[in-house]
């Protein structure tokens, strides 16, 4: 039956998030060390679903447990979605999939993710300057009007599409969009929607160390971070404060 998020991610520690867990489990099979379930696991919310599908955890009771699954997403709300993490406000809706999530001691270790705005999204696409901002620092490089003048202080933009993928391997993210560009890099939102300015923002790079992201996600709130993209496995680095 449906149990509480919020009262679930207070208890963990986690951000507060509004929704609710249920699943169908028609079978659940632990053997040797292996849990198997056949069904699968719902999650509501930010006004959708995630679904995990054939999940399998090996060695479940060792210091190195394993876990794999496929998850799809369904029409979260990016609004909700947003303002939960202050990242910035982003109107519409976001779905996707992870196909073949491999974790190891509960960390990633292998996937290949797409999340994007549905062709069919029936929201506003409106995007706020701090998101446009922190999706900047994501893509490490934005063609828009933010650097045009008195276009600068326009508190939000519309768009057209937004997406965003990696796939990890070897501890490296190799990032993709909603289109390719001729340098070599990609589009993670266009130019759109119904009432202008319009913004788009570039990819620069097409890959990324997985922690260097983690690092940078983790502190992108505080506007300190840069991320440096095709450069193997370095950190995140903070911003040169002036004087």
């Amino acid at each position: 039956d449906p149990i509480t998020l919020s009262n679930l991610t207070t208890s963990f520690g986690w951000p507060p998030l509004a929704g609710t867990v249920q699943g169908t489990l028609p079978r659940l099979t632990i053997s040797r060390r292996r849990v198997s379930v056949d069904g699968d696991l719902e999650i509501g919310v930010f006004g959708g679903q995630i679904v995990l599908k054939d999940l399998r955890l090996t060695d479940f009771i060792s210091a190195v447990p394993r876990l794999r699954t496929d998850v799809v997403v369904r029409d979260l709300d990016l609004g909700q979605l947003t303002s939960t993490f202050s990242f910035g406000n982003i109107e519409g809706h976001l779905g996707g999939e992870i196909r073949d999530l491999r974790l190891e001691a509960w960390q990633p270790v292998s996937f290949d993710a797409y999340l994007a705005t549905p062709a069919d999204d029936t929201l506003p696409h409106r995007i706020s300057r701090q998101a446009v901002n922190n999706l900047s620092k994501l893509g490490a490089g934005t063609g828009g009007p933010l650097a045009s003048g008195w276009l600068s202080l326009i508190p939000s933009y519309s768009f057209g599409e937004l997406g965003l993928g990696c796939r990890l391997v070897n501890g490296v993210c190799h990032l993709r969009g909603v289109a390719g560009t001729p340098e070599g890099g990609f589009k993670l939102l266009t130019r759109g929607g119904l009432l202008p300015p319009w913004i788009e923002i570039r990819g620069a790079g097409d890959q990324i160390a997985w922690q260097t992201l983690l690092d940078g996600v983790a502190q992108i709130a505080q506007g300190d971070v840069e991320f440096e993209v095709n450069v193997g496995r370095q950190r995140a680095r903070p911003k040169e404060q002036s004087p």
